[in-house]
């Protein structure tokens, strides 16, 4: 009976790893396969020394802050404000009616849409304090949100956030700061508004079918698998392949923001929502949290913000760039 249980137990775990990997849901297998087979990192932790917990967070917000570069070329942003300059003038029908599509309908639906179960950011409110929510909120919400898109100007509360250093590998140096990334919880409005701004744009973020990153049923699988084809197809009729790779260490977090925004207006995000990100990204300040303690805050000033659901679109099409000239 045993033997029959533990092979059920086997059976129902590679089911769903199969399901997760049949339906292309990458993140999901993985969480599955580290819940199973990784074992947990140990609490006994000594970065550069520190054993103490606020030290310990104070030297993940030293190293998370040495990441961002600054943004602050003069060049970059007369090249961005020209460019800007030239968008505006046909650009003030689209601001009309951006602020018109902020309807409670969008809101309600945006807010279920939220993923429940997250950690709760500086706020200390989570996706399921709205849902719960008296349903007036829903028009306090579209007040607030048309303010913000009136104005181009965000509450300072939206740029603070809160990093939690995770392990990439847990079978490596636990003690490494190198061996962590940081995600970073943000107030529950805040991430509302993203929401409500990636559907209000996602007509004008699309980018080339051979980005694979960031994108729903596509991933390291397909690009692997493009990249296989295409070597076949040329060395079955006796062709030479050359490859070359290019790993762009730290690229989420070394973004330039003023170029970010010439290639979103590029491709015809509203200038309203461009001001708005302009506000945004100059209001970013992060504190590392490890374990109950809280570090510094610092500023952030390149990159996307991590663990926001808009990122990964901007991301997409600041890169877009160097996709599409390469086919050129």
């Amino acid at each position: 009976m045993l033997s029959i249980a533990y092979s059920q137990f086997e059976n129902s775990l590679s089911d769903e790893m199969c399901h997760h990997l049949m339906n292309k849901r990458i993140p999901q297998f993985w969480k599955t396969w580290n819940a199973n087979f990784k074992k947990n990192v140990s609490k006994k932790i000594n970065i550069n020394g520190h054993i103490n917990d606020v030290d310990i967070a104070n030297e993940f917000a030293a190293h998370f802050k040495r990441v961002f570069t600054s943004c602050g070329d003069d060049e970059v942003y007369g090249d961005f404000v020209r460019k800007r300059a030239d968008y505006i003038s046909d650009d003030v029908q689209s601001s009309f009616e951006c602020i018109d599509k902020v309807t409670v309908e969008l809101i309600d639906k945006c807010v279920k849409d939220l993923k429940i179960g997250k950690a709760c950011g500086p706020d200390d409110l989570g996706a399921e304090h709205l849902l719960c929510a008296h349903p007036a909120l829903i028009m306090h919400l579209q007040n607030l949100f048309k303010l913000i898109l009136c104005h181009s100007i965000v509450p300072n509360s939206f740029g603070v956030g809160i990093t939690i250093p995770l392990v990439k590998d847990k079978t490596g140096n636990i003690n490494d700061v190198y061996n962590y990334r940081g995600i970073t919880l943000s107030p529950i409005i805040s991430k509302l508004f993203e929401v409500v701004l990636l559907s209000m744009c996602n007509a004008v973020l699309k980018t080339d079918s051979l980005q694979f990153g960031f994108k729903e049923k596509v991933g390291t699988v397909d690009a692997l698998f493009t990249l296989t084809s295409t070597i076949k197809h040329f060395t079955d009729r006796c062709s030479a392949v050359y490859l070359s790779s290019l790993d762009i260490c730290k690229a989420f977090d070394r973004v330039n923001h003023y170029k970010m925004y010439m290639s979103l207006l590029e491709v015809g995000f509203p200038v309203i929502i461009v001001d708005v990100l302009c506000n945004w990204y100059g209001k970013l300040y992060y504190a590392v949290r490890w374990n109950s303690q809280i570090s510094e805050y610092f500023a952030v000033n390149s990159g996307v913000r991590q663990g926001s659901c808009l990122s990964p679109a901007l991301f997409n099409v600041f890169m877009n760039v160097f996709i599409t000239s390469l086919n050129l």
